[in-house]
């Protein structure tokens, strides 16, 4: 249903550096993916690596450089005004913060109401009334809670009108941008399970965006890893957790507590050393040899083609680091 084709999106970090022209952050630097309908693709990877950038590049919140975003063969980057417009009404919306993502000064019937309104969905005043109250009970809340203002509301409640918010021009696409992480362990478990019962209810798709690899396992058809706007592995959920093929991926799915005490102290442990590197000035060839546990000459001089390779149906892993186990 959706397909990013060479997506870039650069920004500007406002200064040059010293001898250097580069002052340019490359946020996304050519993704390719590909989100099937009724499925959820997780997007992972560390802060600064690029997830939300493609979360608001596809939400036409920030500008791309180039590549395309195709919606229905319907390339969302080309789009203008109107045709734009009509093209978002089919994508809906869960950001992070359930305290700052809720207009404070209006009601829970306002802030749900605002997205039908400006998409001409509905017009009656009696049928937006109904639409908002079956969307509050579809989401676990009351419908007397309409009147009510966010701040009244707990964290996992204003998600809950966040996600009645998302849904209410009934979207083909869903983009969450890390909608659990700023939750109570037990509250995003109840998010989570929301999220999947609409999904089997409604067969809506969602591009799902976490650093926590257990909250996208559970949620997820397959994944991408991201890795300083790049993907590094992508493919099917299972075979992604059973048969890792990147060191970055193994790393974080060692990061993954364990409940059984002896098997957290005996498991292996793929630990990465280092920080992500700086978008203004990533590495020369591949991105990851800086704290790539094997790194060769050949990869510091980008020797090695660069880019995904097919290693079995579906799966896909960077060229470069295919064998770096």
């Amino acid at each position: 249903m959706i397909k990013i084709e060479d997506l870039k999106v650069y920004y500007n970090s406002g200064y040059k550096k010293l001898l250097s022209n580069r002052n340019e952050v490359k946020a996304v630097d050519g993704v390719n993916l590909e989100i099937n309908s009724g499925e959820t693709l997780g997007l992972v990877g560390e802060s600064g690596s690029g997830k939300s950038t493609i979360a608001r590049a596809v939400l036409r919140l920030v500008d791309a450089n180039n590549g395309k975003i195709l919606i229905d063969d319907e390339n969302l980057l080309e789009l203008k005004s109107s045709k734009l417009r009509k093209k978002q009404r089919e994508i809906g919306a869960i950001f992070q913060d359930p305290y700052s993502s809720l207009n404070p000064r209006m009601k829970v019937k306002d802030i749900i109401s605002e997205p039908l309104k400006i998409h001409g969905v509905l017009n009656n005043s009696s049928d937006i009334k109904n639409h908002i109250n079956d969307l509050l009970e579809k989401v676990g809340l009351n419908s007397s809670m309409a009147n009510r203002y966010p701040h009244e509301f707990s964290g996992g409640q204003r998600q809950r009108i966040g996600i009645a918010r998302a849904i209410a021009t009934k979207p083909k696409l869903i983009v969450c941008d890390e909608p659990v992480s700023a939750l109570d362990v037990s509250v995003q478990a109840q998010i989570l399970n929301l999220l999947k019962k609409l999904q089997k209810d409604t067969g809506i798709t969602y591009l799902f965006i976490a650093h926590d690899l257990a909250v996208v396992k559970y949620l997820s058809t397959r994944i991408a890893v991201m890795y300083l706007g790049k993907i590094v592995e992508y493919g099917e959920t299972d075979t992604l957790f059973s048969k890792p093929q990147h060191p970055y991926t193994k790393a974080l799915i060692d990061a993954i507590p364990s409940i059984d005490p002896q098997l957290e102290r005996t498991k292996p442990r793929n630990i990465i050393q280092g920080d992500i590197p700086s978008a203004t000035n990533p590495p020369s060839g591949c991105v990851f040899r800086t704290r790539c546990p094997k790194p060769t000459n050949d990869c510091k001089e980008g020797n090695i083609e660069m880019g995904l390779i097919e290693v079995s149906a579906g799966h896909w892993v960077d060229k470069c680091c295919i064998n770096c186990n």
